[in-house]
């Protein structure tokens, strides 16, 4: 899995939509909101976002 799969984005997606499907995932999945299960999810989204 690509890091732009993780994001849910395409190759072609500039830094403000990078960073709104970050916010929007990050919600989804923080681990203060969501539990400890997506805890894992969320690094990945992290490091995702941090790369891209």
């Amino acid at each position: 899995m690509t890091l732009y799969e993780i994001l849910g984005v395409s190759k072609d997606t500039d830094a403000t939509g990078i960073r709104s499907a970050y916010r929007r995932l990050a919600r989804q999945c923080h681990p203060d909101f969501s539990g400890k299960t997506v805890s894992l999810r969320f690094r990945e989204i992290r490091l995702a976002y941090e790369t891209l």
